[in-house]
């Protein structure tokens, strides 16, 4: 019993030690855009990926007058966005509550946290023009 409970505790601190060098490579690999970049970066493009159930392609534009704009599959909407705190802040007209989604790049790549799809970063491209 006690070569079991060292063995475990070895193997939960050895499993530790690697999922916390996975997020310090992963925190230097992407970083969070503020406010500025986003501006810069994502205001004025569409943004693409996968949507929540991975059946449609979404195309979401976030305008430099404040509109958004959002399709995937047969559904689309329309709404407001602001900045928030390193944060692009929406309220959809079909949504009943504002968001903010935040930011990430390596440089070349880009992801973002959409709290209504959970806590994990997910992949978009940023692409200049409309859909």
């Amino acid at each position: 019993m006690l070569k079991t409970t060292r063995a475990l505790a070895a193997s939960l601190a050895v499993a530790t030690l690697f999922l916390a060098s996975v997020n310090t490579v992963l925190a230097q690999e992407f970083r969070r855009l503020t406010s500025a970049e986003i501006r810069e970066q994502i205001v004025g493009k569409t943004l693409t990926g996968s949507g929540r159930a991975g059946n449609c392609t979404f195309f979401d534009r976030f305008a430099a007058d404040g509109s958004a704009t959002a399709k995937c599959g047969n559904y689309s909407d329309t709404g407001q966005w602001r900045l928030g705190d390193d944060a692009l802040c929406i309220k959809w007209s079909k949504r009943p509550n504002e968001y903010c989604l935040t930011f990430f790049t390596d440089g070349s790549k880009y992801q973002v946290i959409n709290p209504n799809r959970g806590p994990t970063p997910f992949p978009i491209s940023v692409v200049t023009g409309r859909e």
